[in-house]
């Protein structure tokens, strides 16, 4: 087991599998907290800018725009830390199952056989 820990495939398996699961774990947490927010703020129904023949502004609420705006960028930031997550997960599982592997089958050549 000393001499996997020594294994560099190992050790980036490791690392890979702690950030994955911080990002995952904390990007769940998020988007479960901005969707709650996006749900909670004023809807815009009504209130958008109309080009056309008539050229009509109507009247809407800017800072409720750029709070919904706002709160979609950070939940679709959340949502892609989370897919990274995954990601990061996978490749890690994989380095460590591929370091784990070659361990099992490597034999030193000072012991005899």
């Amino acid at each position: 087991m000393s001499s996997l820990w020594r294994s560099s495939i190992f050790l980036i398996g490791v690392a890979l599998l702690g950030l994955g699961a911080g990002n995952t774990l904390v990007a769940q947490f998020k988007v479960a907290e901005y969707e709650t927010n996006l749900a909670s703020l004023e809807p815009l129904d009504g209130k958008v800018l109309i080009f056309g023949e008539t050229a009509k502004l109507h009247h809407f609420s800017g800072n409720a725009l750029s709070r919904l705006a706002f709160t979609q960028a950070k939940l679709d930031f959340y949502h892609v830390l989370r897919k990274t997550g995954w990601l990061m997960l996978g490749t890690g599982f994989l380095f460590s199952l591929i370091a784990i592997r070659r361990q099992k089958h490597y034999q030193s050549p000072w012991l005899p056989s």
